[in-house]
């Protein structure tokens, strides 16, 4: 780390971690382990604040949690709307459930398989919940019109 004064009473600390900025996981317990720290030194005691706390390592832990918070919302959007339009199409509740635990159940699977072999979704690929549900019911409608 390396500390930089300026002569208007204000500094700056440069820090180079040893992991990555592109690993999510490294960035994650970095920024962490950072604000942990600057949490328990009572700046403001001291007569010292923190404007600005950035760089790659946090706005990969922001983007992160972005990509999270967008595929929950986008994915229970998708979801209402498509169970929605399924209960009002066949004027039941019964059928669409029935049709759709197995497409719950395959996004599920398919967000864990992402999980295990890629790691993270990013900012394009936060959408694919929802496209998922919107393709993946095709099939279920045809079968359940049919059985109806």
């Amino acid at each position: 780390a390396a500390v930089f004064t300026q002569g208007d009473g204000t500094g700056r600390i440069l820090i180079r971690p040893a992991g990555p900025a592109t690993d999510p996981r490294f960035a994650r317990q970095f920024v962490d382990a950072v604000d942990h720290l600057l949490e328990g030194m009572d700046l403001p005691q001291r007569g010292l604040r923190v404007d600005w706390v950035g760089g790659p390592y946090r706005h990969l832990v922001e983007d992160s949690r972005n990509i999270q918070s967008d595929l929950a919302w986008t994915g229970a959007v998708s979801a209402v709307l498509v169970l929605l339009v399924l209960a009002l199409a066949f004027r039941s509740l019964k059928g669409p459930l029935v049709v759709f635990l197995p497409l719950i159940v395959a996004n599920l699977l398919t967000l864990a398989f992402v999980r295990l072999y890629i790691g993270a979704l990013n900012s394009f690929t936060s959408g694919t919940l929802a496209i998922l549900i919107g393709l993946g019911i095709d099939f279920a409608v045809h079968l359940l019109g049919r059985y109806r």
